[in-house]
């Protein structure tokens, strides 16, 4: 059966870098403040220990390229902090002087892989010699997605593809189909260049006609470098591998990045959608016999690395970032909270795998059962008397106890971030709580209800001038119902927050994902007798939600409210107005009164917060709305 094209023609390409922060979020500091300028001791034993690497560079004629190079163990040579030099394979090309260079290192059996950027700086025969300019530890999830150091799999059968592109070959297409991981290069405009690992379940690098292949992309640490890359140069290159086989699938052509959602579908992973794919069009496809494999390896067991033997990646990845300088009192702030990882590396670890085993269970991944933790190994440093240290060590011990019984606990019951594909949903009412804010109330066109944790938030994702944009708002309704309310305020120069104040309408359809975050009320009916709940600005908007399920769960709680706010009329609490004072008095249900406020320039932080008590004793959820 032939699979015929099946690349929608109106396809959605994502080609700003507004677009692209909207679907995969702004980089984080903390993921940037890990990268250094120079090899340390830990990167340089990372190197002793790789015996294979994805290489990306461009060639003479500037065509891009991915290979595998090294054999064995330390095959790369560290000539200063900032060198390194290393064997290119015999039959294959060469970079062209002083363009960049990238690299993944793989270490056989360990999920993190050291990833560097640099440049070539001079070549005597097949020896290269590369200045490094980034060095960083990457994470495990593509990894851990992919198995890649698992027992091999029996491979996949490919369906037949129609054309003569290079994707028809049945040997590539079964390659493909078979395929959990692979490595992708990309350059800027400014020829900086970047290798990135991506790894998923087999047959995830989807063929969908003889030239054009869709890469799924799932969260990550968010660098997104390789699609930063292709918006000022398309052209990219990719090495493609199968478990147990010594032959790479090598990929070159151009690409983008799409969100389109009937493609996203297809590419879900128990019902669990990317949140953007890579659209690969592929002009050339070889598949060849790579004896760097052969002689790394990498899938005979006995022959992976020695985790004992090499410093965890991870712990090293925070020793990284404790000792950037950069930044200001939010970079001081990220310092001090992962330095103490490196004194206790056996906890640190169950804390990152902890992670990475949430995060992939939310993300439709079946996941094995946890191995039991060992006992927290502690390195304190300095004199310390004797008595104080076992007494430190002993604390060590039981913490790392106490969150191996806590994980254990909760891994099975933790509730996922949701990424299943959007949701659509119509636009019931429109309603304008002031100048600047506008609540929606939204029903799913299925008819479902709206599940979720008071506090939680939901991404909207609305077609604007022929983008997508994408923007998370907070759920001020009660949970498992059929409608659910955002409140929006409008933001100056924000093109949704605009957009939506100026132009939503009733019978308006819209996309929805979520819900998300951890901000929130578990259990509304043992919240407890009385709360204090305290806000600013629209930082109201989830309060309503968790203030109606707590009310709705439990009439008698008394709930107290401190707001705060830049003026006392443009700016109101959204539900806050006439009409839902004059619902309350009906009820009987609920007072308000003002106990500080200040009007005119703010002279000092303090006379900016307007302060506002409502004594919420026995409200019913249904006096809350408005």
């Amino acid at each position: 059966m032939s699979t015929g094209s099946a690349v929608p023609a109106s396809l959605h390409r994502v080609s700003d870098v507004e677009s692209l922060e909207a679907i995969i979020g702004r980089t984080p500091d903390m993921v940037m403040m890990k990268q250094l300028d120079a090899l340390d001791d830990g990167c340089r034993r990372l190197l002793a220990a790789s015996p294979i690497a994805g290489v990306g560079f461009r060639d003479l004629e500037g065509r891009p390229h991915t290979t595998l190079v090294g054999g064995v163990a330390g095959f790369v040579q560290v000539d200063s902090p900032q060198r390194i030099s290393f064997d290119l394979p015999v039959d294959g090309p060469f970079p062209a002087d002083r363009s960049g260079v990238s690299f993944v290192f793989l270490l056989p059996g360990i999920g993190e892989t050291l990833r560097l950027n640099g440049s070539a700086a001079a070549r005597s025969g097949r020896r290269l010699a590369v200045n490094v300019e980034e060095a960083y530890i990457h994470c495990a999830r593509c990894v851990l997605r992919s198995d890649l150091w698992e027992d091999p799999q029996p491979g996949s059968t490919a369906q037949p593809v129609d054309g003569n592109g290079p994707l028809a070959d049945p040997k590539v297409a079964e390659f493909l189909a078979s395929a959990p991981f692979l490595v992708l290069s990309s350059q800027n405009a400014g020829g900086a260049s970047d290798t990135s690992p991506r790894g998923d379940q087999r047959g995830f690098a989807r063929i969908l006609d003889d030239r054009t292949v869709a890469v799924p992309d799932r969260r990550g640490n968010q660098r997104a470098d390789t699609f930063r890359n292709l918006l000022s140069d398309p052209r990219i290159s990719a090495g493609v591998l199968v478990p147990g086989r010594a032959d790479i699938l090598h990929l070159s052509g151009t690409a983008f990045l799409t969100d389109d959602p009937a493609l996203l579908a297809r590419l879900a992973v128990g019902g669990t959608v990317p949140h953007a794919a890579l659209i690969i069009n592929v002009e050339q496809a070889s598949l060849r016999t790579s004896e760097t494999l052969r002689t790394a390896r990498v899938w005979d067991h006995s022959a992976h690395v020695n985790g004992a033997a090499i410093p965890d990646m991870m712990v090293l990845a925070a020793k990284h970032l404790s000792t950037n300088r950069s930044g200001g009192t939010k970079a001081k702030a990220t310092r001090l909270a992962v330095t103490p990882l490196g004194a206790f590396p056996d906890l640190a670890r169950r804390l990152i795998d902890f992670g990475y085993r949430r995060q992939l269970r939310s993300e439709g991944y079946a996941v094995a059962p946890q191995k039991p933790l060992r006992h927290c190994s502690v390195r304190l440093v300095g004199r310390l008397p004797h008595g104080l240290r076992r007494t430190l060590q002993r604390l060590c011990r039981d913490v790392s106890s106490s969150f191996a019984r806590w994980a254990d606990t909760i891994e099975g019951t933790l509730a996922p971030d949701d990424r299943r594909a959007p949701r659509e949903v119509r636009v019931v009412e429109v309603l304008h709580e002031t100048a600047d804010a506008v609540t929606l109330t939204l029903e799913d066109v299925s008819g479902a209800l709206f599940e979720f944790r008071p506090g939680q938030f939901f991404t909207l994702i609305v077609q604007i001038d022929g983008r997508s944009v994408r923007r998370p708002y907070s759920a001020s309704s009660v949970p498992r119902t059929a409608r659910l309310t955002l409140t929006i305020k409008r933001i100056a120069g924000g093109r949704c927050s605009v957009y939506l104040n100026d132009t939503a309408r009733a019978d308006d359809r819209l996309r929805l994902l979520g819900p998300s975050g951890s901000f929130g009320v578990e259990d509304p009916a043992t919240a407890g007798p009385e709360l204090v709940l305290i806000a600013g600005g629209s930082g109201i908007t989830p309060l309503m939600s968790i203030i109606r399920a707590v009310l709705a769960a439990n009439a008698e709680s008394r709930l107290t409210l401190l707001y705060g706010d830049r003026s006392d009329h443009r700016r109101r609490p959204p539900k806050y107005d006439g009409r839902t004072r004059a619902r309350a008095s009906r009820h009987g249900r609920r007072r308000s009164r003002p106990i500080a406020t200040r009007s005119g320039p703010v002279q000092r932080p303090a006379d900016a917060v307007l302060l506002h008590r409502w004594d919420l004793r026995r409200m019913s959820g249904e006096t809350c709305q408005g």
